[in-house]
């Protein structure tokens, strides 16, 4: 039964979700690569940065592009230059200066990557099938030693994809029991990574450990798996 007093209390948390001010909607600067054939995305809290969008040659035989100076959060007063650099054979990669002056001694580091978000949290967020066999997902923070990845136990995969060749699924990350035995051809799903080891998901439901060591350019047992890099 609604009472008076609940009705009171519903009006309260109403009046209190609505004075909570919405998320900024973050702003998107977008570069179209030829090699590799790919979208580059740098997305931002406009409230927290400042468009710079000045293109220039380092000297190297490609452009690089200095994109946004931002705050990582409302809070702060230090401000850092955001650089993307497509790399010398198809490396794209997202880089740090501190301040506004891409000079060597306030360069912080590099993430490589295809899509970097800044929502104002302090963080700075990349992803992207560059550089390494899947789409990884990734944290970084600034420190006083420079740009730092926060650690995750394992990389998110999530690759809906099919063997190749037969595979075998083990029950733990150095051997174990046979968990299951793949021939080519089946539907899986690769859900994480640590190093070279995976855990796939078969069409059971059932899930195992396999280890493959990928440093070319051509899947071997997954399709869709593969070192996209030098």
């Amino acid at each position: 039964m609604t009472t008076p007093r609940n009705l009171s209390i519903l009006a309260f948390y109403l009046a209190a979700i609505a004075t909570v001010p919405a998320a900024e909607p973050l702003a998107e600067w977008t570069l179209k690569l030829e090699f590799p054939d790919d979208i580059v995305r740098i997305q931002y809290n406009p409230a927290l940065a400042e468009p710079v969008n000045k293109t220039f040659d380092p000297g190297a035989g490609w452009d690089m592009h200095e994109v946004i100076a931002t705050k990582l959060a409302p809070d702060s007063d230090e401000v850092f230059l955001i650089i993307f650099d497509p790399g010398p054979s198809a490396d794209p990669n997202f880089q740090v200066v501190r301040g506004t002056e891409p000079t060597d001694d306030a360069y912080l580091g590099s993430m490589n990557g295809l899509t970097l978000t800044i929502p104002g949290d302090g963080f700075l967020y990349v992803s992207g099938h560059t550089n390494t066999t899947f789409d990884r997902r990734s944290k970084y923070r600034v420190t006083d030693d420079g740009l730092e990845e926060v650690p995750q136990p394992y990389y998110y995969v999530g690759l809906s994809t099919a063997t190749l060749k037969p595979v075998t699924l083990r029950s733990a990350l150095e051997g174990g029991e046979t968990v299951a035995e793949l021939p080519a051809g089946t539907e899986v799903e690769i859900l994480l990574n640590r190093d070279d080891d995976y855990l796939i998901k078969a069409p059971e439901g059932l899930v195992g450990w396999f280890t493959e060591k990928l440093s070319t350019q051509d899947p071997d047992h997954f399709e869709g798996l593969y070192f996209r890099g030098d």
